[in-house]
């Protein structure tokens, strides 16, 4: 008898880890790693804008780095935290120089965007 009610326990237990809203997930996992920029968005002037330069973005353990045709020019370590917008929660990227910017990550693709309704958004790809 002990057996089962520990193996319903267990069960249980993984449903309801299982069962956390959205809202609770950091990306901070996903965010991990190397990113290669492909697409500028944003304001009409940077409408159809082509990416010229190798650029890469590269988070590890806290630390962002960027790089322009392997140049770096930037190095800060960063926090991620959730904020509320006018279309909901979203994470906000906080760099250690007070740069913020919002960013979401779906299919290996990190969409990062200034949260001026006028500036640039930058796509990356995440590189293997």
């Amino acid at each position: 008898m002990k057996m089962t009610s520990w193996i319903i326990s267990f069960v249980l237990m993984i449903l309801f880890a299982g069962c956390r809203k959205k809202e609770d997930y950091a990306p901070a996992g996903q965010l991990e790693g190397k990113w290669l920029l492909v697409e500028i968005t944003g304001d009409l002037s940077a409408k159809g804008q082509k990416v010229t330069n190798k650029q890469e973005a590269i988070f590890q353990r806290g630390e962002y780095r960027l790089l322009v045709d392997d140049l770096q020019l930037n190095a800060t370590t960063y926090k991620l935290t959730q904020i509320n917008s006018s279309t909901g929660k979203v994470w906000q990227l906080n760099l250690a120089n007070q740069d913020t910017y919002l960013i979401d990550i779906k299919d290996n693709m990190l969409h990062i965007w200034d949260p001026n309704p006028d500036a640039l958004g930058l796509i990356y790809k995440r590189e293997l």
